[in-house]
């Protein structure tokens, strides 16, 4: 796992205008290329934008996924986040696993963010089993876009 870069400008253009992957979030519409370069960058200064993305890579330090963290309160210390592993051939080969401890890690030793949240659908059953074996909690149930799903609880005290 790493920080996003300016290299990683061609591999956000196609996820960020997947279609299959708006499903899972606020987005509905392609990016064009601004919007983009406008997102990366405000994607490096969480306390400013309240948002961070860090870049996922296999063992060959290639791009697979990434994570976000969003919606984050600087006073309370809590976000948001997602979890993005873009090829169906890249899946379950413990990346998401792995970034998600380390990030958890990380937030744990620099003690600004306080607790995590993220929102998955029932029929996820890979990110319902990553998000219990990293330790999170079922905090309650509601819809996202029309869909039933489980909202997620860390706390990182």
């Amino acid at each position: 796992m790493r920080t996003i870069s300016e290299n990683d400008f061609e591999i956000m253009m196609l996820w960020e205008n997947d279609p299959e992957f708006w499903s899972v979030s606020d987005r509905n519409g392609p990016y064009s290329k601004d919007d983009v370069l406008v997102f990366m960058n405000d994607c490096k200064d969480l306390n400013k934008t309240g948002q961070q993305r860090w870049i996922i890579t296999d063992s060959e330090h290639e791009p697979v996924g990434a994570l976000d963290i969003f919606d984050y309160d600087v006073r309370t210390g809590t976000a948001a986040l997602g979890i993005l592993i873009a090829s169906e051939s890249d899946r379950k080969k413990g990346y998401a696993t792995a970034a998600l401890n380390a990030l958890i890690d990380l937030y744990k030793k620099d003690k600004k963010m306080k607790a995590l949240r993220s929102l998955v659908f029932y029929d996820n059953v890979p990110s319902l089993r990553l998000f219990r074996k990293c330790g999170f909690t079922e905090l309650g149930r509601r819809e996202f876009k029309g869909k039933p799903a489980i909202q997620f609880h860390l706390d990182l005290k």
